[in-house]
């Protein structure tokens, strides 16, 4: 079950690097502009490291308890 929730984790987070590698804009002009793509990039940077803090917290905690 644990491996489970974990793996859950891990393809989430591939999914928002991904996204954040498609969208990644080529230089700052791009992005000052753009509200929408500053959305997208925020809420998937953000969703990376909540993902990331929680993948963390499950593998320490299953490893020390």
């Amino acid at each position: 079950m644990e491996s489970d929730v974990i793996l859950t984790k891990m393809d989430s987070m591939r999914r928002c690097v991904k996204r954040l590698e498609e969208k990644r804009p080529d230089n700052w002009d791009t992005i000052q502009g753009d509200y929408d793509l500053q959305d997208i990039l925020s809420v998937n940077l953000e969703r990376t490291a909540q993902l990331f803090c929680r993948y963390w917290a499950t593998r320490n905690y299953s490893t020390h308890y």
